[in-house]
């Protein structure tokens, strides 16, 4: 049977994008889950991509589609915004609530998310677009309370059912990106999205979602052309200049498993024709806005799903 596309409630008072189109059409987040024998905070190799979008190099730690995942995830269940005059812009988040909807098997495990902030935070990159080369990292500082903060269950047991509430400050440079082109706003796919099982299908989706619907001609991409787009590459020879340079049975081995997500693509729109995967209509509940949107996200709170008002903690 085949998928039913997803539906959305196409709600446009989101304040903030969920991602620049560069975060989706350069392989700034590598689609994959982990790095192999990366541990939090340690250096690795430059890692240089070219795309016909840009071209991009991480330097340091190199991140993932979870690193993408907890990114998308503060953007869209943030609570208090704070806007620095030089720039910045911090977001008060419950971790508990925010690993909750990212699908984390264990939402309570606030050290995992602050080893994947400190692996944001030591990143650096250079990304060379928008006729600018940009030096940035993704995540200036953060900061946190020194006491978990608490529930009680029904049985008087103490439960850690609302997790720490973190403080995260994405740095200037990464931000002036949403502002100096178009962004993307699909809040409420963001949780399905984070929950797909496998990073690469996770980051063919969020390529795609960068797209605003066009003819097959237009729009189609072969299977290894998509794995090339997003970093995956297959050379006669091994290039540690490329993260994911890998064999020629690995490479047939992800291109096998695109071939065997079409139904999960489906859901967002994705379809698969003639060996190719094209998006002819743009999906509901996704929208674009000019690349001055960010000017117009003001300081504000937000509501919990308990209607309490969520704010970041004194550092």
């Amino acid at each position: 049977m085949k998928s039913q596309k997803i539906r959305s409630d196409n709600k446009q008072s989101h304040s903030h994008p969920t991602t620049s189109v560069s975060q989706s059409r350069l392989p700034i987040f590598a689609p994959v889950s982990r790095i192999a024998q990366q541990k939090s905070g340690n250096k690795n190799e430059d890692t240089f991509f070219k795309t016909k979008w840009g071209s991009c190099t991480i330097k340091d730690c190199r991140l993932t589609q979870t690193h993408r995942d907890i990114v998308d995830s503060i953007l869209t269940h943030h609570g208090k915004i704070f806007k620095f005059p030089t720039g910045e812009i911090a977001y008060g988040i419950n971790s508990y609530q925010i690993l909750k909807k990212m699908g984390y098997k264990n939402p309570g495990d606030v050290q995992w998310l602050k080893d994947k902030l400190e692996d944001m935070r030591l990143t650096s990159m250079v990304v060379h677009d928008l006729g600018l080369i940009i030096h940035t990292g993704v995540i200036l500082q953060y900061a946190y309370g020194a006491n978990r903060i608490l529930t009680t269950g029904a049985n008087g047991k103490t439960l850690p059912g609302k997790g720490d509430l973190l403080y995260v400050q994405f740095s200037t440079q990464f931000i002036k990106i949403f502002g100096m082109e178009s962004n993307v706003h699909y809040p409420s796919h963001v949780e399905s999205i984070c929950q797909i099982e496998s990073p690469l299908v996770k980051a063919v989706v969020r390529f795609f979602l960068t797209h605003d619907g066009e003819t097959y001609e237009k729009s189609k991409y072969r299977p290894e052309t998509l794995l090339n787009i997003l970093g995956i590459i297959c050379l006669p020879e091994p290039d540690k200049k490329h993260l994911n340079n890998i064999s020629d049975r690995r490479f047939r081995d992800k291109v096998k498993e695109l071939l065997n997500s079409t139904q999960v693509l489906e859901k967002y729109g994705i379809l698969f024709h003639n060996n190719n995967f094209y998006y002819p209509e743009k999906l509901d509940g996704v929208w674009f806005t000019p690349s001055n949107y960010l000017n117009g996200v003001q300081e504000e709170e937000k509501s919990d799903e308990n209607g309490q008002v969520q704010e970041g903690t004194d550092a």
